[in-house]
């Protein structure tokens, strides 16, 4: 799908406005005229960003914060709306010959059974449930795609 109109879609959607700032020149003409120094001195990462957090009055709560955040931290919410249509995606692919063959199904009928009732403790857990369940359905959606009769209706997940 063309970006603009992905842009257009999320915005329709969900009310997103997206950006794009490598696209604009002159940011990433700044960023690469920043010396290297700024961004490790010293045994301290991202020292330029501190600098300006603290002139700016940040709290050092924060300019001192060395912790990464989560990439998208609301991981469990999203799939624990699509937990109930699981069993039947991978009842789907039970059908499958090419999917049985290639997808390790027992697998991922066991993380379905054993799908956290709350987010507690979800950090062992993540690596599973949202790399391995979800990009092995992603894959088994596409193969059941791929398997339907050209001209008929081709399931979409």
């Amino acid at each position: 799908m063309p970006e603009k109109l992905y842009g257009i879609r999320l915005r329709a959607r969900y009310g997103i406005e997206t950006r794009d700032p490598m696209s604009d020149v002159r940011v990433v003409d700044f960023c690469q005229s920043i010396p290297e120094d700024q961004f490790l001195r010293r045994g301290q990462t991202r020292w330029l960003a501190r600098r300006l957090l603290r002139r700016a009055g940040a709290p050092p709560q924060i300019t001192e914060n060395t912790l990464r955040g989560a990439w998208c931290p609301e991981w469990f919410a999203r799939m624990d709306r699509r937990r109930p249509g699981f069993d039947l995606e991978i009842a789907l692919l039970r059908k499958s010959p090419a999917a049985a063959r290639l997808l390790d199904l027992d697998r991922l009928e066991r993380l379905v059974a054993q799908w956290p009732q709350t987010p507690d403790g979800l950090a062992l857990l993540r690596p599973e449930l949202d790399g391995v369940l979800t990009r092995a359905l992603h894959v088994g959606a596409f193969i059941r795609w791929a398997e339907a009769p050209v001209g008929s209706k081709r399931p979409l997940g």
